[in-house]
């Protein structure tokens, strides 16, 4: 029996989280957002999600570039605790940016960076947590398998997130 997709296909397909569109045509994994996915709206999650911020998506988008002109120029990183533990400029300079968008936006937020030590209003009903280049070891090597992310939490649950891959953007 002949499998329905090359080796090639299935191989590129498990490396990235690709989703189905409604039509069932896959959608690359870069910002997934379930409006232009022709998705039917879900009460369930409309009403879980009662602040998504607008700036949120852009956001990702931004950092992305960011850290994407980073990565095709120069990579240079450094040890933070631990062999295992990478910290790139790329890292520092989209937490940053980051940070600077969210505080000028929403002042009274939390914000939780990988890169940054400390909390900034941690007991805040919203808290932004933020993981500028997920996949840093990856970066630093030059392998194009890495994103940003940026996550919101609410009262300190969960409410939203969003991963960006610049590289298949």
């Amino acid at each position: 029996r002949t499998p329905p997709f090359s080796a090639a296909f299935v191989r590129r397909l498990n490396a990235v989280a690709w989703v189905p569109d409604a039509k069932g045509e896959l959608f690359p994994p870069n910002l997934v957002l379930f409006d232009p996915l022709g998705w039917k709206t879900n009460p369930f999650l409309l009403t879980k999600i009662a602040f998504k911020p607008p700036i949120i998506d852009q956001l990702a988008k931004e950092a992305g570039y960011i850290a994407k002109g980073y990565y095709n120029n120069s990579v240079s990183h450094r040890i933070k605790s631990d062999l295992s533990d990478l910290v790139t400029d790329a890292d520092i300079a989209v937490s940053d940016f980051i940070v600077e968008k969210i505080k000028e936006k929403y002042p009274d937020h939390g914000i939780i960076s990988e890169e940054v030590k400390d909390v900034h209003n941690g007991d805040a009903e919203y808290v932004w947590v933020i993981d500028p280049i997920d996949g840093t070891r990856n970066f630093a090597k030059h392998i194009a398998v890495w994103c940003v992310m940026i996550g919101l939490v609410k009262n300190g649950e969960p409410h939203i997130g969003v991963i960006y891959d610049a590289m298949n953007d």
